[in-house]
């Protein structure tokens, strides 16, 4: 069973959102429910949501002044897009205390059905967790966010008994996403 919190944040602006939380049991971490917002260049989340936005959305983004939430937060736009660009090269981001000292976070993007991020995949635990767990931490969100992905896929979704466009059965789904993505 996995000590982690998981979100699902979305970039709305220049922020990211959460937008739904599963908390583990006896791992509450604070500022961390639904609707709790932070700028979009703090944390693995925003990273991952910026990694893979619109180029000039990012150079706007990043013309502006940035707020640090802790000495760890990166602040200085080239070397936020030399994080960007990590993270579309490894697929995932990874931060420790950047947003919150007490917390640490693995990130995947969750890709819709045109290839576009429209959300990031978060998983939440305390530094000293990640630092024991963090593969099988990446590995773990890295597989559900493809799995998010899938769903969200139109390739996925086989034609309903019945015809298009009607609801009805589903039948003979696939068990991977048909697309390959990080």
């Amino acid at each position: 069973m996995s000590r982690a919190t998981a979100q699902l944040v979305k970039r709305d602006h220049r922020r990211s959102v959460i937008l739904s939380v599963a908390e583990a049991p006896r791992h509450h971490i604070p500022e961390a429910t639904i609707g709790c917002n932070y700028p979009l260049h703090c944390g693995s989340k925003g990273h991952v949501l910026l990694a893979y936005a619109d180029p000039a959305f990012v150079d706007d983004y990043l013309d502006r002044p940035l707020e640090a939430l802790t000495p760890m937060t990166i602040v200085d736009p080239a070397v936020l897009r030399d994080r960007f660009a990590e993270v579309r090269a490894r697929g995932y981001a990874v931060t420790d205390r950047d947003v919150r000292l007490f917390s640490a976070s693995v990130v995947a993007p969750v890709f819709g059905a045109t290839d576009e991020v429209v959300a990031s995949l978060t998983l939440l635990v305390s530094p000293p967790e990640l630092r024991k767990r963090q593969s099988e931490l990446v590995e773990l969100v890295l597989r559900t966010a493809r799995g998010v992905s899938g769903l969200l896929s139109d390739s996925l979704w086989p034609e309903p008994i019945g015809g298009a466009g009607r609801p009805g059965v589903i039948r003979n789904a696939p068990a991977t996403p048909a697309r390959s993505r990080p």
